[in-house]
């Protein structure tokens, strides 16, 4: 008899998860873009256009489209531009006007497509942080 009922609730959770699988519908989650790295110049003088780079850019399925890199200086923001993901980096020119030893933090906005939907669906990557030294 328990041989039986184990069975039973074997093929059960089996049944189950066959279910949750044909049924579970397609979302992009937050690793359908990843961000590797940021890279920060070593100072900056205040006022002046610096670059920073967004590294190891990964992207999942063919739909995944970046549209905007943004930034936060100390938990100030976030602030976000228009941007392009080429060769798997994404490459800002920012200004910060303020001398400061600056926390800062971006992320990626993307666009997908979900298959058997209409219109374009948005989503955020993670987070990268660094250290921004401004000098006056």
């Amino acid at each position: 008899m328990r041989h039986v009922v184990s069975g039973v609730r074997a093929f059960a959770l089996f049944a189950l998860m066959m279910c949750a699988a044909v049924f579970s519908p397609k979302f992009a989650y937050a690793d359908d873009v990843r961000v590797g790295a940021i890279k920060i110049p070593e100072s900056v003088t205040a006022g002046q256009v610096y670059t920073v780079e967004l590294s190891g850019v990964q992207k999942t399925g063919d739909s995944v489209r970046v549209v905007k890199a943004c930034f936060s200086w100390d938990f100030e923001g976030p602030f976000c531009f228009p941007a392009r993901e080429r060769n798997g980096s994404v490459m800002m020119r920012l200004r910060t006007n303020n001398p400061n030893t600056y926390w800062l933090s971006a992320f990626l906005k993307y666009e997908y497509v979900v298959p058997g939907e209409t219109g374009l669906k948005e989503g955020r990557s993670n987070e990268v942080k660094g250290t921004l030294v401004v000098r006056p």
